[in-house]
């Protein structure tokens, strides 16, 4: 069995504005003596699909599902702006930079779903909530004064060319994810991208 999960990956576009931000996040969590787990930055990606402890035997027709849907959708930028936190700002269990929930991203992650649904995978149910995650606080925490500077700020504009089949190997202190397959982006779906955020 392996941990699989559809996700992009998130690291170019983030080096500069994204890492000036973690940089003084940290200072302020030190500071306010947290116990927080940064995430490095190989492992920053988007969540397409959760596919979860799966057969080994099933990835061909993983991949076959994967290449059919990023053969017909074209690539495009996403926003990264904003951080965050889950569950909430006053009681944080991770933090996150927030993602352009933009009309091409739901279209990718919606095919994808539906591809996955259709062949009897079990996936989450629960809305789609696209984000990146940055760090992992050991306890739960007030972040408000943490990320309140942060709120609202654009971070950067990042290239979606591919999607990526990745395993998460080992838990502690982060997994390693493994890119098992990528599949370039090489449609023409959707056309029109929303600036909605």
């Amino acid at each position: 069995m392996k941990r699989l999960f559809l996700a992009i990956a998130a690291q170019q576009g983030l080096e500069e504005t994204g890492q000036q931000i973690i940089k003084k996040l940290k200072i302020n969590a030190d500071q306010k003596k947290l116990d927080v787990r940064w995430v490095p930055m190989s492992n920053y990606h988007v969540t397409l699909v959760f596919l979860g402890e799966t057969a080994s035997e099933k990835i061909p027709e993983i991949e076959t599902l994967m290449s059919e849907v990023s053969s017909r959708i074209a690539p495009f930028d996403l926003k990264i702006s904003n951080v965050g936190a889950f569950p909430d700002e006053f009681s944080s269990r991770v933090l996150w930079f927030g993602v352009q929930n933009s009309k091409s991203l739901r279209y990718l992650q919606s095919e994808l779903s539906s591809q996955f649904h259709e062949k009897n995978y079990l996936l989450e149910d629960r809305a789609y909530s696209p984000h990146l995650t940055i760090a992992r606080l050991r306890n739960p925490h007030k972040t408000k004064d943490l990320i309140s500077p942060f709120v609202r700020k654009n971070i950067a504009k990042i290239p979606i060319t591919e999607i990526v089949l990745y395993e998460s190997v080992g838990r502690a202190p982060f997994p390693v994810y493994k890119a098992l397959k990528k599949f370039l982006l090489c449609g023409t779906e959707p056309k029109e991208v929303s600036e909605d955020y």
